[in-house]
Formats: structure tokens, sequence, C-alpha cells
């Protein structure tokens, strides 16, 4: 089922299947601005990850001994969410562990995905509440596709990120496959703050960044309109879309963890970039997308 917030600026859409944003329309102009999914490219519009960020190696990892199984970025965007809470301006999603987690993720927990509208911010909230009698280990994170162009007419190299002030920004290298290498490097920034987008640069050597600034913006050479993501407290945003010239859309994704290392099936306990919350206690975070239009 779909639901519905909106305020003076913003109307946005959630569905109850994955948690999963399906359009964020401006109330002024009617224009939407997620990606809306088409399978040729992308079928997914803004997956929520739970609760691994990424690719497993061989699509296992192994905890207490035990060897188990899960898909890319987690089993969260399989799920149907329950609705806790639906306001004019604010939706509360939640999963509760259940037989279909239990057998590729061992932990008792809720999750909750809260969508907030302020102004013309979205805020998206992860809670994870460990309900179990031993420490929780996950990683969560968000994969919002944007629309880009945002106009028919202008092209997708019109387009760059910008962060919000001069910044040192380290790529996370993948190999082929979608795995770490375990190597960073510097990135090229364009006057220490910009990356110039083109279709060719998504060729598995895309950005995944880490630097001392969370604040980064989708903006054209042609408009004024402007997607700004605030991550705050997550560490890495990682950007894909699909290389066909067709495709016209970029994910820009906050992630609080990374995939597996080429080679290495992780032990859930020892594994890197993941959270670690013990019984009975809470964890949040959240990241904003912000739409100011022309």
């Amino acid at each position: 089922m779909i639901y519905t917030i909106k305020n003076q600026f913003l109307t946005v859409d959630v569905s109850d299947h994955g948690a999963e944003i399906q359009s964020i329309r401006s109330v002024k102009t009617g224009k939407e601005y997620l990606w809306q999914g088409n399978p040729e490219y992308w079928r997914n519009r803004a997956t929520v990850i739970f609760p691994v960020c990424g690719r497993l190696c061989e699509g296992k990892y192994v905890y207490k001994g035990q060897t188990y199984e899960m898909i890319m970025h987690g089993f969260a965007k399989l799920c149907d969410f329950e609705v806790e809470s639906h306001t004019e301006e604010q939706l509360i999603l939640v999963l509760k562990s259940n037989d279909f987690t239990r057998k590729q993720y061992p932990f008792e927990f809720v999750l909750k995905l809260t969508y907030t509208l302020e102004a013309d911010t979205i805020m998206q909230r992860f809670t994870v509440q460990n309900t179990d009698d031993k420490t929780l280990i996950f990683s969560c994170g968000g994969h919002p596709g944007f629309n880009a162009p945002f106009n028919d007419g202008e092209k997708f190299e019109d387009y760059y990120l910008e962060f919000s002030r001069p910044t040192t920004q380290y790529n996370v290298l993948f190999n082929p496959d979608g795995l770490c290498t375990g190597e960073r490097k510097l990135y090229p920034l364009v006057d220490n703050r910009i990356v110039p987008l083109s279709h060719g640069m998504f060729d598995g050597s895309e950005p995944f960044l880490q630097g001392d600034c969370r604040e980064v913006s989708l903006k054209s050479k042609k408009n004024g309109t402007t997607i700004t993501l605030k991550y705050d407290d997550i560490l890495t945003l990682g950007t894909w879309k699909n290389m066909d010239e067709n495709a016209r859309f970029i994910c820009i994704e906050p992630w609080c963890g990374l995939p597996a290392i080429s080679g290495v099936i992780d032990d859930l306990e020892t594994k890197l970039y993941m959270e670690r919350l013990e019984p009975n206690k809470t964890w949040q975070t959240h990241f904003t997308i912000t739409i100011k239009e022309a």
C-alpha cells in the first residue's frame, strides 16, 4: 500500500513494501524528482538497506560458526512493513524480526523508518532496537535515485555533484564484482568540491566517498534547481547509475557500512563498518533530502 505525506512544498509517496519512497513531487510545479523505477535500467527507486550494505562475498557470511546467505543490501527491501503512525507530514513504518528474517539473520530486532517533511526537506530516519539477548550487528543506508536531467533538453553531462565547502574525499575502491579491494585513494575533486558527472564514469569505479564534508548537492549548469543530501552521522556516500545513456537518473547513497572485501567471506562478529548494539538498546541515524527549485 502507498502512503502519502505532504506539505506546501512537497508530496512524498512511500510504500509499505520495503519502506521505499515511490515519489517526490513539487507541489508548486508538479515535477517528479525521484527516479520512477524503469526496470530496463533499474527497477527500484529508493531502496532501504538493512542489515548489510552492498554485496557479501559469494553472498554469504558466518556467525557463531554457521554460514548464512543474504542478498545485496539485505532483506528489508523484500519485506512488508507495518504502519506505526501516519500524519499529514510524517510516516513511521516498522519491521520486526520474523521467520523470514531469522533464516538469514539470526537476531531479534525492530527496524523503524521515519519519514518527516519539514518545509522543502525530507528527513529519513533509521531507528534500530535490539530486542535480542545478544549484541545486534548490522549496517544500514539509503539508496535514493533522482531523475537527472531534471528538464527536457538537458544532458546528464550538464550535471555535477558539489560539496557544501572545500573538502578532502577518499574513494573506497571496488572490484568489478562490487566488492571492496581494501584500498582507498584520494578522489580528485574539481576546485576541492565538485564531481563532474558523465555516463562513462559509472563503470565500476564510480565514487564511493568518505571525507570531512557530508553535505552534497546535485546541480546543473543549465538550471538553478538543486537536490541536497546531508548525512552528518553517516560515513560513506555512494553514487551509481546504469551506464546506458538512456538511463536518466543518478543514485546518491548514504551508507553506514560497506560491501565485503573481495575474496573474504565475513565473520559477522569481525566484519568492518558494522554497528554493534547491546541488548535492550536503541540506535538511530538519519539523512535529509532538500529540494530547492529555481
